[in-house]
């Protein structure tokens, strides 16, 4: 499968997994200190709102290794539902409710923005405006596969959130 078609399958894995949920329940911690479901689609929304400027920002073109290398390292690491990974910064969630259909609002707008740069610029290129702090620097397709494990990781933590509070 081509890599812009799992970004638009895992858009419509996530907004199936969330649509549903009751506006109430969106907003329920399981308990004290841990995310909520709005929580968690914030944090993705946060986290990706950057990877669309990467992905139209300065780049260069890969010469000192294959242009898709990081791949597997990627897939390995959000896919080890074992290890937690604490985030920071500017892609924590904020305080306070949040609206679900603002929020899957725009996440979908978004992910149309990646999309859409993917198929545009040639994802084999290195973007240079931001090292990931585990990965290091990536070139626009392993940002899409990122997006697309990163996602699937939250999914599950959805889905484990859902089980939790029902």
């Amino acid at each position: 499968m081509e890599f812009t078609d799992q970004l638009k399958e895992n858009t419509a894995e996530l907004l199936a997994e969330v649509q549903g949920v009751p506006e109430d329940i969106f907003n329920t911690q399981p308990a004290e200190g841990e995310w909520s479901i709005a929580n968690v689609v914030e944090h993705m929304y946060r986290s990706e709102y950057g990877i669309a400027k990467l992905l139209d920002g300065e780049t260069k073109p890969l010469t000192d290794r294959d242009t898709d290398s990081k791949i597997d390292t990627i897939k390995k690491k959000l896919t080890n539902f074992e290890t937690k990974v604490k985030a920071s910064g500017a892609i924590l969630p904020t305080e306070g409710e949040k609206s679900k259909d603002a929020l899957l609002s725009s996440f979908k707008k978004n992910r149309t923005v990646i999309t859409d740069l993917a198929k545009k610029k040639n994802p084999h290129e290195l973007c240079l405006k931001f090292e990931h702090r585990f990965f290091g620097f990536l070139t626009r397709k392993e940002w899409i596969i990122f997006c697309v494990y990163h996602t699937r990781r939250h999914i599950h933590q959805i889905q484990h959130i859902k089980n939790r509070i029902s």
